[in-house]
C-alpha cells in the first residue's frame, strides 16, 4: 500500500501544481490578442483623436502623439479619445475593464491621463516630472518613477467600480479611488485647469492608447520600472 502510494504521489503533486498554474492564470489573465474597444497607435503618424480647449499644442510627430501648454493660469486642454473620434463601439463599461496608455512627460507636474466610463465615474493620475513620481488625482497614492522616460500605464477595474488598480510597466503601482468629472465615455491625456494643488502645465507624449473588456494583469517586468522605446 506505502509502494502503490509513492508511486501515485508525483502525479498528485503535479495535479497540485497545475491547478496552481491554473489559478495563476486565471489571477493574472494574458493580455487580448485583441484590445476588443480601442487600439490606437501613433507610430508613424497614425492615431486618431479630438481636442477638448485651446490653450495646448497637440501635435503628431513620427511616433507619438505631442500636449504641451506651457501657459499655468490656462484652463484645460486635452487629447480626446472617445466614440465620436474612434468608432461608436468604445464604450467603456462600468466596471471589468483595461486601459493602457504608453507615455512619458518630459516637464512639469500636470500631465493628466483620466479613464471615464459609462457610469460618469472617472480615474486619474498625474505623471509629476517635477518630483519623479506617477499619482493619483487627489495625491493620497504615488509611486516613485522617472516619467521622463517611456513607460505603460495599465489601469483596470473589477466587479468594484469605485476603485482602480494601476500598473507601471507589468508592475502593480497602487490603488486609487474615482471621482466624478463629467459625463461620458472618454480617456482624456493633457492637462487639468490651473488650482492650488495642480498645475495646468503639461508637456507629455503618448504613443498609443489601449482598451478592452476584461481585466488583464500583466506579468510583472521583474525590475520594479523602467524605459521604453
Amino acid at each position: 500500500m506505502i509502494k502503490q502510494l509513492r508511486r501515485l504521489l508525483p502525479a498528485f503533486m503535479a495535479a497540485i501544481v497545475l491547478m496552481g498554474g491554473l489559478a495563476v492564470q486565471t489571477a493574472r489573465a494574458e493580455d487580448p490578442t485583441t484590445w476588443d474597444l480601442l487600439d490606437n497607435s501613433f507610430t508613424a503618424n497614425g492615431g486618431n483623436y479630438g481636442n477638448s480647449g485651446t490653450n495646448a499644442t497637440i501635435s503628431k510627430e513620427t511616433d507619438y502623439l505631442s500636449i504641451v501648454n506651457t501657459n499655468n493660469s490656462a484652463s484645460y486642454t486635452y487629447a480626446i479619445f472617445n466614440a465620436a473620434n474612434n468608432g461608436s463601439n468604445f464604450i467603456l463599461p462600468s466596471n471589468n475593464w483595461t486601459v493602457e496608455i504608453k507615455a512619458k512627460a518630459s516637464r512639469y507636474s500636470g500631465n493628466s491621463i483620466g479613464v471615464r466610463t459609462s457610469a460618469n465615474k472617472t480615474y486619474h493620475i498625474f505623471l509629476d516630472a517635477s518630483a519623479g513620481s506617477v499619482m493619483q488625482y487627489s495625491k493620497t497614492e504615488s509611486k516613485s518613477i522617472d516619467v521622463t522616460q517611456w513607460h505603460t500605464y495599465r489601469f483596470t477595474v473589477g466587479a468594484t467600480n469605485n476603485k482602480f488598480s494601476l500598473y507601471v510597466d507589468g508592475d502593480f503601482a497602487f490603488e486609487g479611488d474615482d471621482r466624478t468629472d463629467g459625463s461620458g465615455t472618454l480617456i482624456k491625456v493633457g492637462h487639468e485647469s490651473s488650482s492650488s494643488t495642480i498645475s495646468a502645465q503639461c508637456d507629455i507624449d503618448i504613443e498609443y492608447v489601449k482598451a478592452a473588456t476584461g481585466v488583464f494583469i500583466p506579468e510583472p517586468s521583474g525590475g520594479g520600472g523602467g524605459g521604453g522605446g
